[in-house]
């Protein structure tokens, strides 16, 4: 696809979880608050992947494996995507 042939479309913003860790040591300054945190890596419907964290939400029935992308303001001041789960 040509650049000035692309767009913007909302998507689904439902996923599935490939595989996760735990940090224990942040790779950069602005994380070292924030540890320990978790990485998540996943897809999204559309098919984008995304290396992002998790989100807890309350609801105790939700499928681990699956949730929804979020963007939320972390400990370090930065808008940063999440997977609520």
């Amino acid at each position: 696809m040509r650049l000035d042939r692309a767009r913007l479309e909302q998507g689904e913003r439902r996923g599935k979880v490939y595989s996760f860790s735990e940090v224990h040591h942040a790779a950069l300054p602005a994380f070292a608050a924030s540890v320990p945190y978790n990485r998540r890596l996943g897809a999204l419907a559309e098919g984008v992947h995304l290396l992002t964290r998790f989100i807890k939400e309350p609801r105790a029935d939700r499928d681990r494996r699956t949730g929804r992308l979020d963007f939320r303001v972390l400990e370090s001041g930065q808008l940063l995507p999440g997977f609520l789960v």
